[in-house]
């Protein structure tokens, strides 16, 4: 493991539970696409749970769309869902939002 990685895991640690977020890059929101890992206001979110959410919107959006009520729920899961997609498969072309890398 990295020093890099490390320090990131036992920061991410610290914060969930409870203690002050110190580090500055733990306060920008960013993707490292080396590691497939989304830091965002305090939290690490690793690839894995990145996955979870992928898979959470697309169920959510197919059940959504089955009924005419929850039409427009299934668009803001769709857009959820591709926004998720993007920064997962093409973090350059959300420029401005997110450090590309470490």
């Amino acid at each position: 493991m990295s020093n890099d990685n490390r320090a990131d895991l036992i920061a991410g640690l610290a914060t969930a539970m409870g203690a002050p977020i110190k580090d500055a890059q733990l306060q920008n929101t960013r993707y490292d696409k080396t590691t497939g890992t989304f830091y965002c206001n305090g939290h690490i979110i690793t690839a894995n749970m990145i996955d979870k959410a992928i898979i959470y919107y697309e169920n959510m959006f197919q059940r959504a769309q089955k009924n005419p009520d929850t039409k427009e729920m299934a668009l803001v899961y769709e857009l959820a869902l591709e926004a998720i997609r993007l920064l997962k498969n093409d973090p350059n072309k959300v420029n401005g939002f997110i450090a590309q890398g470490k």
